[in-house]
């Protein structure tokens, strides 16, 4: 299906619900970063389905997510996939990249002290990936699923984390090329669902998140 068309149906979908004033619980997951970047912008579209949505949201990594979809816990989420052209459902695609404290020297030290997130996680997975590729030593310092644990563990100096570009506050340095770290992948975001055939509600929203996320 051609973008036109897309935006065309995503834009009948909410119009209908808009119409038929929605009411009821949506449940909507996504990781950290995504929810601090992403999430306002996001939010301020359920009020223009119905002002009767009451929306509870709920942070946390990808693989956590799709356990609690797995069990119904939550309707949707926003999840990070590997950025595979073989996958076509990506909404947006984010560079991860190496981030540190500004003029700290974590980044020089052997082996490279990292901050990272779930170890299941890809923002785990790949940049020990790379690593090891690139035959550079390293230990994983500091493992949490808390973003700002995260941050505060690279504001420390102590350790360089990985995040997706977008998420990096602007008082952390994105480590370039130039400091013998190896280039990291983009991941893809894409929306996962607890069922098959999704409630109105939950279309709607998700039609709402993939007109707007690709220009958040």
């Amino acid at each position: 299906m051609r973008a036109g068309e897309l935006l065309r149906k995503h834009d009948e979908v909410l119009a209908e619900l808009r119409e038929k004033q929605p009411s009821g619980l949506l449940r909507f997951g996504c990781p950290d970063d995504y929810a601090v970047v992403f999430l306002p912008y996001l939010l301020q579209g359920v009020t223009s389905l119905s002002p009767r949505v009451q929306v509870h949201v709920t942070c946390a990594p990808t693989p956590r997510l799709h356990e609690l979809l797995a069990r119904g816990a939550v309707d949707l989420a926003l999840v990070s996939v590997t950025d595979d052209p073989a996958f076509g459902d990506v909404i947006r695609r984010e560079q991860l990249v190496w981030v540190a404290q500004r003029g700290g020297g974590a980044a020089s030290l052997d082996p490279l002290p990292l901050a990272l997130g779930a170890p299941d996680a890809l923002d785990h997975l790949l940049p020990r990936r790379v690593l090891e590729a690139a035959g550079r030593a390293y230990r994983v310092a500091y493992a949490c699923c808390s973003l700002t644990g995260l941050i505060g563990m690279a504001r420390s100096g102590q350790a360089v984390n990985v995040l997706t570009r977008t998420a990096v506050p602007e008082d952390l340095q994105i480590l370039a090329p130039d400091q013998e770290l190896p280039d990291l992948p983009s991941i893809g975001i894409t929306l996962a669902f607890d069922r098959d055939e999704p409630t109105e509600l939950t279309a709607a929203f998700a039609a709402h998140v993939r007109k707007l996320l690709p220009t958040a």
